[in-house]
């Protein structure tokens, strides 16, 4: 005769045994490759990557401060690649690295009112216009889809997301203090300014290890530029392997 605590027990091993058999550790959350998380830390990285490798190779050095018009044509703003300058550029580079009060500024547009960034006025049916339909298809067949894409600033990371050990990185919205049409400064926080940024959306390759966006610089008056920005990743770290130029001031 089964007795009602024998019953009891039954029911309560019985329950047990189909609690435990219906959870496996597919209901446990896990990271895994393709996660949001994992996903966003990656391209922070690539935006961080190219950031330092525009303000170092392709501003005109102006991270170095009052040193960059040594290395630089005060004129037409075009790098001489001779290898005394380069020198030179390393050694100065390596004294900020040592003196963080001597960081120059740039600023991230963070401006919601000018999310986009290129008007896209190319005649694809010029010679030009091809040179650049190639470059695109690069990354996918779906052209007009790349160009709304690089045609709208990304909006994810704002200046406090990205680091660097050659400038300071600061939100446009705290230049309240520089007039960057006449480059001078009645602020107390900067020693000098690089200029303005504005970063594109990037679109990588099927690999992802290669991609393509477009950036915007402005550092005063007549002195700005506007390229189309191929990337790639080298040896973990991603750099601008090619530009287009599409406006110079």
């Amino acid at each position: 005769m089964i007795t009602t605590a024998r019953v009891l027990i039954l029911f309560v091993l019985i329950f047990l045994f189909y609690s435990c058999k219906g959870q496996s550790t597919n209901d446990i959350p896990q990271f895994k490759k393709n996660n949001d998380l994992v996903y966003s830390a990656k391209q922070i990285k690539v935006y961080n990557d190219i950031l330092n490798d525009l303000i170092k190779n392709h501003f005109y050095g102006y991270y170095l401060g009052d040193a960059s018009d040594t290395l630089y044509s005060k004129n037409n703003r075009v790098r001489t690649d001779t290898s005394a300058i380069n020198t030179d550029a390393r050694i100065l580079t390596l004294a900020l690295l040592s003196d963080s009060t001597k960081l120059c500024t740039i600023y991230l547009n963070e401006d919601p009112a000018s999310e986009k960034i290129l008007s896209w006025k190319i005649d694809m049916n010029t010679s030009y216009g091809q040179k650049i339909e190639n470059m695109l298809k690069k990354y996918s067949d779906n052209v007009s889809g790349i160009i709304t894409k690089l045609s709208m600033r990304q909006s994810l990371y704002k200046s406090k997301d990205f680091h660097s050990s050659i400038a300071r990185i600061s939100s446009v919205y705290n230049m309240k203090e520089y007039n960057i049409d006449t480059r001078t400064i009645r602020g107390k926080e900067d020693k000098c300014v690089v200029g303005i940024v504005s970063l594109s959306n990037i679109v990588l390759n099927k690999n992802k290890d290669k991609g393509i966006m477009y950036y915007e610089f402005y550092c005063g008056g007549r002195c700005g530029r506007g390229e189309l920005a191929e990337i790639e990743q080298v040896d973990g770290r991603w750099h601008i392997v090619n530009t287009e130029m599409f406006w110079i001031s």
